[in-house]
């Protein structure tokens, strides 16, 4: 499993499986959470391509996200 976040995106690899989901940073200073995760956003896996992704893989996703941020002290918040 792999996580990288950019400026306006966080890709998740999850064995074969690839997603991209849609996120926004907080501007340092403001009150709120450092990273804001757009899971509604998410109903395809990226590879294989447009395979559903299920709420099993989806509830995986968020768990590993805050895992992620925990560990690097990210404040995340998801929509």
């Amino acid at each position: 499993m792999t996580i990288e976040i950019t400026q306006d995106e966080l890709k998740i690899t999850l064995g074969k499986k690839k997603a991209v989901i849609p996120v926004s940073h907080q501007p340092e200073g403001e009150d709120g959470p450092d990273l804001l995760v757009f899971l509604d956003d998410l109903s395809v896996w990226q590879e294989p391509a447009d395979a559903e992704i299920s709420l099993e893989d989806l509830a995986k996703l968020a768990e590993m996200i805050e895992a992620y941020c925990d560990r690097h002290e990210i404040l995340v918040e998801f929509e």
